[in-house]
């Protein structure tokens, strides 16, 4: 039996059953396409527990492409209410070879396996057909050994590949209505922050503002605000969420060290979606996976990090970033932030003052307190010039007429 095949042209008679049958498993009635009352998670365990019965499947995983099409992400359920997260990269496994090729796969337990990347459950049968919105793959259903042993069937795949499109339809309108009510949460996590921000707060009360806000739309399980010490160079901690008792020493950071002070030293925010894979990162919880941190900055000055993490891997992405970046970008137009700002500002070599000497062309031409004119040139002035003598040195003042002679 070959690795791919493409649906028959020959029907079986109860497939106007199967898309039936499907379309009531999704608890749509007929007109509609999507409840959003029932939310995405309920969507997925009722199409995944329709297809495992559909194809007499002792496994059924259906795959959702995230993070932008670079990971895929499913749900195991079991009999009961719970499930377990799966996430493999866009192109590994079963469920990424059948989005990279855009093509069914079915396996029979003699068959040899396509060329495979990353980890793969063992598995006696597999049949496996993409899901298409738009002309793009974006998901997959996987389902893995057939009941009874042997291969899924001619009627088998037909069956799944009618209830595709019908579950292709549905998972994309619950993942637009995800979108929608996603983007309603930011914009009124950004209001209440803006809310927050106008009121006269002190800086304490304005990182817990933040704090408080941010966690409406961005899933945190500890979070941290670093600010830039101006003579040690030193990241000090303002305000930390979520970290265990005994993690102090992993605060202390320096400029460059660890992913908080990479931000600092580069002014560039990061995304790290293993922190296990990152040699940058310093524990402070072992529980974390994830990591988003984000340079505060002030007048072009980067003056502190905002850093969150999760106990879950690949926690953020774009969206998340640019949500802290516009907290971030509120909390610091407060005056105790430029304030913070103008004391942190010798952190960074470009933001020490001008030295004494580079105002000196400035001041050629002006008249001193006692009348005279300055005329030399700023450097041989301000340091006297040894290789002058002291005729050429007093020839730079023009004698005012006004002066006595004594003078």
């Amino acid at each position: 039996m070959s690795d791919s095949l493409t649906p028959t042209d020959a029907r079986e008679p109860n497939l106007s059953d199967v898309a039936l049958k499907t379309i009531s498993a999704l608890g749509t009635a007929s007109g509609e396409i999507f409840d959003p009352a029932g939310g995405f998670d309920e969507l997925l365990r009722a199409a995944t527990r329709h297809c495992r019965r559909l194809v007499d499947a002792e496994r059924v995983r259906i795959w959702v492409l995230r993070r932008g099409g670079r990971t895929l992400v499913t749900r195991e359920y079991d009999d009961g209410v719970g499930s377990v997260e799966h996430r493999t990269g866009s192109g590994e496994g079963l469920a990424g070879w059948t989005i990279t090729q855009r093509r069914p796969l079915r396996l029979a337990p003699d068959d040899a396996l396509p060329n495979l990347t990353g980890e793969t459950p063992s598995f006696r049968s597999a049949l496996v057909i993409p899901l298409f919105r738009r002309g793009e793959a974006f998901g997959v259903i996987e389902c893995l050994d057939k009941r009874g042993g042997g291969a899924f069937t001619d009627a088998d795949f037909d069956h799944l590949d009618v209830a595709s499109e019908h579950v292709s339809v549905a998972l994309d309108n619950a993942m637009l209505v995800q979108e929608t009510q996603r983007r309603a949460r930011e914009k009124e996590g950004l209001l209440e922050l803006a809310k927050s921000v106008a009121t006269p707060l002190d800086l304490d009360e304005v990182i817990e503002a933040i704090l408080k806000s941010l966690r409406e739309v961005v899933n945190y399980d500890a979070a941290a605000i670093y600010l830039v010490n101006r003579s040690t160079l030193a990241l000090e901690l303002a305000r930390d969420v979520g970290y265990p008792e005994g993690s102090e020493g992993a605060f202390g950071l320096q400029i460059g060290q660890g992913i908080v002070g990479w931000v600092a030293k580069t002014g560039e925010p990061l995304i790290v979606p293993e922190v296990a894979r990152d040699s940058r990162y310093v524990a402070a919880r072992p529980s974390t996976r994830s990591e988003l941190a984000a340079p505060l900055v002030v007048g072009g000055r980067t003056i502190g990090v905002f850093n969150l993490e999760s106990d879950a891997s690949d926690t953020y992405h774009e969206g998340h970033l640019e949500l802290v970046a516009s907290c971030s970008s509120a909390a610091t137009s407060r005056r105790s932030w430029r304030s913070r700002a103008r004391s942190s500002v010798r952190s960074c070599p470009r933001a020490r003052p001008r030295s004494r000497a580079s105002t000196w062309p400035e001041r050629r031409g002006r008249t001193t307190k006692w009348g005279a004119t300055i005329t030399t040139s700023s450097r041989r002035a301000r340091r006297g010039s040894g290789s002058r003598s002291p005729t050429s040195r007093a020839r730079a003042f023009r004698r005012p007429s006004s002066w006595p002679a004594s003078a």
